[in-house]
């Protein structure tokens, strides 16, 4: 779980040559509690791809298809706009990798060193999501 002050951090970077305006936050409530949250950048690192900086999921929640059942409709709802999602995850988190494999991501085979961490850059096609 990341602490406040990285989330804090976050929250207001952008990818080189992308601005504030390209970033959209997505909240997702159960009545009045938040129980998912989504950070997507529009058109990074190309203009056909949408990339997913963050996604959380209220720990109390794990495990119950929620996650799954959010970037599900998130991939149905963004496949008129681009051709593909983009993420990175911690290399060492097989939670992770687990759960965006299971979601229809695949490794692209690069990696990046962030903060001592290797970060899988992964995609989904949206060519089956269309």
């Amino acid at each position: 779980m990341p602490s406040l002050e990285s989330l804090a951090s976050e929250l207001v970077e952008c990818p080189p040559g992308k601005e504030s305006s390209d970033k959209y936050f997505l909240g997702f409530w159960d009545k009045e509690r938040i129980v998912a949250m989504l950070d997507l950048i529009d058109g990074h690192p190309t203009a056909e791809i949408a990339y997913i900086g963050l996604f959380m999921v209220d720990s109390r929640l794990a495990g119950q298809g929620l996650g799954s059942k959010i970037i599900a409709e998130l991939l149905s709802q963004l496949a008129t706009h681009f051709k593909k999602m983009r993420l990175g995850y911690v290399e060492s988190n097989p939670q992770s990798s687990h759960f965006w494999s299971k979601v229809g991501f695949c490794p692209t085979g690069e990696v990046k060193e962030l903060a001592g961490k290797t970060i899988v850059i992964a995609e989904c096609d949206f060519g089956g999501w269309k």
